[in-house]
Formats: C-alpha cells, structure tokens, sequence
C-alpha cells in the first residue's frame, strides 16, 4: 500500500531547477509575485514554470499533480477557484521511507483572469500536501 510523502519544501521556480551530485541549483526562483509588464494587463498569461519539492518519508507508487487556484473572498470565507493544473504523474518511492527525493514538476502556462491571491497545491494520491501563494499585482 503506498504512503503518501511528507513535504519538506515546496517553491515556486521560472525555471527548471538542476541538479549536480548531491546537490540541487534553484535557477530563478519565484519572489512570490506577479506583474504584467507595461502594457499588458489581465487577463495574462503565465509562462510556463515549475515548482520544486524536497519529499521524504513515501513509499510505494503515487500520483502527483499541481493544482493553480484563485483565491476570492466571498462574504468573509475564502473560495478558491481552479484556473490550471498539470498533468498528472506518478513515482515510485519504493520501500526506503527514509530517503530524501527532490522534485520538480512542471506546470505549463495558465491564463490569470485578474490579479489577487492565487494558490499553488501539490496532490498526490487526490490529497493536497503542500501549498505555495503567489501575488499577483
């Protein structure tokens, strides 16, 4: 039976990270904010991106996905409306639940309807593990 993976970290990169040996370069990571450049304005589109992930503690296949949310207030709660995700894929974690796997997923471009808050979630197995905001002004 597959155990779901603990998240250790979680970021939001413009491009692919690489990995040397043991260790990994994150290229151009995220400020965590958006801005259309003079003079588009939303809707935009987001280029393409990926979002990296530090995980540990899994075993067995999984299935992993990204899900891109906007996030509205809506009479003082929040509700969040999907406007992308990626494909789905799967990794086996095989039996070593003590191994550190590092993680980049893919998530191709996405129309942002209007600035706000929009949120980022990493699924695996139908359940969300990992959550990263980004601004988008």
């Amino acid at each position: 039976m597959p155990v779901r993976p603990v998240v250790r970290h979680f970021m939001a990169c413009k491009k692919e990270p690489t990995a040397n040996g043991p260790e990994i370069t994150l290229n151009d990571v995220f400020v965590h904010a958006i801005r259309p450049k003079p003079p588009l304005q939303y809707p935009v589109w987001q280029k393409t991106f990926f979002l990296t992930a530090i995980l540990t503690n899994g075993s067995g296949m999984c299935s992993f996905r990204i899900e891109m949310r906007l996030v509205d207030l809506d009479q003082g709660k929040e509700r969040e409306t999907l406007v992308g995700s990626s494909q789905d894929s799967t990794f086996d974690f095989g039996r070593d639940r003590l191994k550190v796997w590092p993680f980049s997923f893919m998530m191709s471009a996405v129309l942002l309807p209007r600035a706000g808050v929009y949120r980022l979630y990493l699924i695996c197995n139908g359940q969300e593990i990992a959550c990263e905001e980004i601004h988008a002004r």
